[in-house]
């Protein structure tokens, strides 16, 4: 594939200006973009959250912990999935009039909500109610489509892969092992 792939032209400016590093990227971006990185790390574990344990973990709990039947699970985790479709869609629409920073945190604090909400329900509320806030968090989880996009702008050209591979791999490697167990682990507690 790389050799049918072509540079983009902002990179073609930047060789042709001889602005290239001269040392490793990631240590340019270690160096002078810490804050950058600290915030690709938090989306990166955002992204996780919303993805592994919204989206890939939930039925286990459901069906483990809270006896709904793996059919149940599957239509909800399908639901859910096309309603976090949806959501990334209107993150982008949204984002396009306020900006990516508002969309972002407005769509990490619906997820914080109704994730609290719908953790709070499971094992009392109706399965038509749990079915629904499934729906709604997988609306709102829909903001992980901005995450991309985010990371893209917080870097400059010259060294935008190495700061979005070494943010999102170094955040991953952390939180991607992590993450499951720790959900696991607090669920022996609620």
């Amino acid at each position: 594939l790389r050799t049918y792939l072509k540079e983009t032209p902002v990179f073609k400016a930047i060789q042709a200006r001889k602005e290239i590093s001269k040392e490793m990227p990631v240590k340019q971006v270690l160096k002078t973009h810490k804050t950058a990185v600290a915030i690709g790390m938090l989306f990166t574990w955002f992204l996780t959250g919303c993805v592994v344990v919204v989206i890939l973990a939930m039925p286990n709990l459901l069906t483990g912990t809270f006896g709904f039947e793996r059919a149940q699970t599957f239509e909800m985790q399908s639901a859910a999935i096309v309603m976090q479709m949806v959501g990334c869609i209107l993150a982008g629409y949204f984002a396009d009039r306020f900006g990516c920073g508002k969309v972002m945190m407005v769509g990490a604090l619906a997820v914080a909500l109704t994730a609290a909400v719908f953790y709070n329900s499971l094992g009392h509320a109706a399965h038509s109610t749990i079915f629904g806030l499934y729906m709604l968090l997988g609306l709102c989880s829909g903001t992980v489509g901005m995450v991309s996009s985010s990371m893209v702008k917080m870097f400059p050209a010259p060294v935008r892969f190495s700061g979005i591979s070494f943010s999102y791999n170094l955040s991953y490697a952390i939180v991607g092992g992590m993450t499951l167990p720790l959900v696991h682990w607090l669920s022996q507690y609620s």
